[in-house]
């Protein structure tokens, strides 16, 4: 595959619509339909019929190319640019189609989401039979549990850390951030019950903003702890985090304290109160997006600040699965997207030409036109989720700041490894479609292409993920992943000091994926916390923490 691309990375993920490969079947992609001509913008059906005879390796490529160059294109309110890549993708995007297809389907509608909210009325028009049902969230969420280990892993990881750290301990009080689940707990119950001590007196309280939610985990709690005889009480607490106040927490003298997280946290970065707003063109001044070039070893990964980041890459992209190497595939055409590809901020700059594809009765030569300026409201601006002085201001090192003042003798902290909080969309953007890429792979080898489960799960819940991602600003984008090296940061600022999980936490990671039918999960140690990864993609991360 490396041999295959050729070009220079450039400094932006700025692009137009033309490639460049060395390899004759791959050669026609650099002849990009954009415009019929100076007066239109609107490719015919057959001028694309081009796209749907691609082969799955040079589709995925292709379309990697396309969803980053359409957003740069969105970034730099480049309409004219942004119309072109989507048709193309709409061409190539499938809701049923090989992993590239299908995640290429919500980053496109992510992005013209993200278009059409500059005009409210609109967006809200075209999206309003659009919205999930709640039971059509509910069986994604219960499919995602039963057919991948994510959720598992993080249930799984969270207990063991506090068997491990209650050990020996007979009042334990739980304090559950998202009590929207009673699986944890009802399995926590079967390890307590069998401790050669005998099981706690154990306390869980709720903390929810659905009172009916908390009374439905509480009854199914009970029930359970009847039965195994275990002492216990669940308190129930109509709360938002964000507003927590300790005292209502009711955490007694004698009580042994451990705080449960459960991709809890992030969704508080959307209310940060020092949040700093970035106009467009300062992602153009202090640009941070990643880029890529080949190195022998594989590909390694390149920002604009200068950072290496190695990057492992073995095997070839097979042409029977568009992601059957995610990674490889994605830096492939990330690439080739860099090549000699620029999109203008404005209309005072110049603008690479787009080379038309001819029709079946032309020579196979490409006219070239030059795409208008178009006087259009300008898209949501990027921002900064925080300012990176320090996190003391935050929201959530306020909130972790009250966790730690109960002295919990652990809390256990599990959240997605990306970081998807950038200020800048396009950064986020390539951070994104790098994790949803891996996600999207996964479950290829979990679910029949065209089943209905699938398309079920991928729409309702990681295509809603993404959407809010792609498409949303402010207070409204709620999906603010970050790396584990900032929930250090901010775990160690609020006084919280790292408790390593245990080997027998690690080894139960390892058992639990050896249920899967595929193997390219992976479980990471990183200084004592545990990451499941996709083959080398981290995904989700697990920590424990005492003061």
């Amino acid at each position: 595959m490396p041999g295959m691309i050729k070009g220079e990375t450039s400094n932006s993920i700025s692009h137009s619509p033309s490639l460049s490969v060395s390899t004759t079947s791959f050669s026609s992609l650099s002849h990009v339909s954009a415009h019929q001509s100076s007066s239109s913008s609107t490719s015919t059906p057959a001028q694309l019929t081009w796209l749907q005879e691609l082969r799955s390796e040079e589709r995925g490529l292709y379309l990697i190319h396309l969803l980053l160059a359409c957003a740069n294109a969105v970034a730099n309110n480049n309409m004219e640019y942004t119309n072109v890549y989507l048709e193309q993708l709409s061409v190539l995007a499938s809701l049923t189609g090989d992993p590239m297809q299908r995640v290429a389907t919500y980053f496109m509608e992510g992005l013209a989401a993200r278009i059409t909210k500059s005009w409210p009325g609109l967006h809200k028009a075209l999206h309003s039979t659009h919205l999930p049902f709640v039971m059509d969230i509910i069986s994604a969420r219960q499919l995602f549990f039963s057919v991948c280990p994510y959720v598992k892993f993080a249930f799984l990881m969270g207990n063991q850390a506090i068997l491990d750290a209650m050990e020996g301990e007979m009042v334990v009080h739980i304090v559950d951030l998202e009590a929207s689940d009673p699986v944890q707990w009802l399995a926590l119950l079967q390890e307590l019950s069998n401790r050669q001590a005998g099981p706690p007196h154990l306390r869980i309280t709720g903390v929810s903003l659905k009172r009916d939610v908390l009374e439905q985990t509480g009854q199914r709690l009970s029930e359970e702890a009847e039965k195994l005889d275990i002492p216990f009480q669940f308190h129930p607490l109509v709360a938002s985090l964000e507003n927590l106040d300790v005292d209502s927490l009711k955490v007694k003298s004698g009580e042994a304290v451990a705080i449960s997280s459960m991709m809890r946290l992030h969704p508080l970065l959307a209310k940060e109160s020092d949040t700093v707003i970035r106009t467009d063109t300062d992602y153009h001044s202090h640009p941070e997006i990643h880029h890529f070039r080949s190195s022998s070893g594989g590909y390694e990964k390149i920002t604009s600040a200068g950072r290496d980041e190695a990057i492992n890459s073995t095997g070839e992209i097979g042409p029977e699965r568009g992601l059957k190497r995610s990674r490889e595939t994605y830096e492939a055409a990330a690439e080739v997207a860099g090549e000699n590809l620029k999109v203008p901020v404005d209309g005072s700059e110049a603008v690479d030409r787009q080379r038309t594809r001819s029709t079946s009765q032309s020579d196979g030569n490409g006219s070239c036109v030059e795409p208008r300026g178009n006087s259009v409201p300008r898209p949501l601006r990027d921002e900064s989720s925080f300012s990176d002085s320090g996190f003391g201001s935050g929201v959530v090192q306020r909130v972790l700041q009250k966790l730690q003042s109960l002295s919990p003798k652990v809390m256990v902290l599990v959240e997605q490894d990306s970081n998807h909080n950038s200020g800048s969309m396009p950064d986020r953007f390539v951070e994104a479609l790098h994790y949803y890429s891996a996600m999207f792979d996964s479950l290829d080898l979990t679910l029949p292409q065209h089943c209905l489960e699938r398309v079920t799960l991928e729409k309702f819940l990681l295509g809603q993920e993404i959407k809010n991602i792609v498409a949303c600003e402010g207070a409204e984008r709620v999906e603010r992943h970050e790396k584990l090296d900032r929930w250090r940061i901010r775990m160690r600022s609020a006084g919280f000091v790292a408790r390593p999980l245990s080997s027998t936490a690690a080894l139960q990671a390892k058992r639990l994926l050896h249920g899967y039918p595929c193997d390219g999960y992976r479980v990471k140690d990183d200084q004592g916390c545990l990451t499941l990864c996709w083959q080398d993609t981290p995904l989700y991360t697990a920590s424990a923490w005492t003061v």
